[in-house]
């Protein structure tokens, strides 16, 4: 009875670190360079979390990114990429949530931007989809230069301004 409550035990710990390693643990200043899957759960990344690859879909598994509101850190920075997707992602005290910079058909799915000073930043960017979005931003959930053809949807507001005319606003 001993031997197999041990062999149960070996088991179900085996298994447990199975299941650990098929999601990722982000850390300081993380590069992200190929598809993954963040671990669900809470992790300080001051540096924020930067895609340097294109064709790279990112599920944060309702992961919460935490930065340090009182300096210039960004949370996720999608810069001069292409086909990007991020989704169900919890982004807490940054600078700016999110920077897409320079890139196209990007997709933010599912994130909620808590407490940053801006949410998400466009500069330079087309077809950058940002739907079932949640916002509760210090200053404004957006600031748009210079991009094009994208499309808001947030759960909890309704966006509009004068970027609104060369996007598509939904509520």
């Amino acid at each position: 009875m001993k031997k197999e409550l041990f062999i149960l035990l070996i088991i179900i710990l085996l298994s447990t670190q199975l299941v650990s390693a098929k999601c990722t643990r982000p850390f300081y200043s993380q590069d992200i360079n190929y598809s993954t899957r963040l671990c669900g759960e809470n992790f300080v990344v001051e540096s924020g979390i930067i895609i340097s690859k294109d064709n790279v879909n990112m599920d944060c598994s309702s992961a919460v990114l935490k930065g340090n509101l009182f300096s210039n850190s960004i949370g996720i920075i999608i810069e001069d990429r292409k086909n990007v997707s991020i989704s169900d992602c919890r982004i807490v005290n940054y600078k700016v949530g999110i920077l897409v910079r320079n890139s196209s058909n990007v997709l933010l799915d599912e994130i909620t931007l808590l407490r940053n000073k801006i949410g998400i930043k466009l500069f330079d960017s087309f077809n950058v989809s940002i739907i079932n979005g949640f916002d509760i931003s210090l200053e404004k959930p957006l600031h748009l230069s210079n991009s094009f053809n994208n499309t808001f949807s947030y759960f909890n507001k309704k966006i509009v301004g004068d970027f609104c005319k060369f996007n598509f606003c939904l509520k």
